[in-house]
């Protein structure tokens, strides 16, 4: 997997089942249904799978950056779209831009193993 574009997308395609965990847990919370807790926990299951999966690969330090930037982005991006949710001012979508910018940057050059 030292192909770049195959690692970033994995990278991005784990942050999107955590999303799908993080808003499942997020209905449990809400209406204490136990299914909502059930797939949530999976979610994250599969998560730490990719995650031993994708360091046989790549250093913690990359994974942490690549995986916590792109998950922002993309949890933040859907819960606006799907769930509807807002952040409360223009400071708090700044911050989301330099996190954009930040990837950005993650970017440039190889991936370290």
């Amino acid at each position: 997997m030292t192909n770049k574009f195959f690692t970033i997308s994995f990278i991005v395609f784990a942050s999107l089942i955590e999303y799908f965990g993080d808003s499942s847990l997020k209905y449990y919370a809400r209406t204490s249904e136990l299914k909502y807790l059930f797939l949530g926990t999976n979610f994250y299951l599969v998560i730490v799978g990719m995650l031993v999966y994708i360091l046989k690969y790549i250093n913690v330090s990359y994974m942490n950056l690549a995986w916590d930037g792109s998950s922002a982005i993309l949890e933040t991006l859907l819960a606006f779209i799907l769930m509807g949710e807002r952040l409360n001012n223009t400071v708090q979508y700044l911050g989301g831009v330099f996190i954009i910018i930040g990837m950005i940057c993650l970017n440039y050059g190889s991936i370290p193993y």
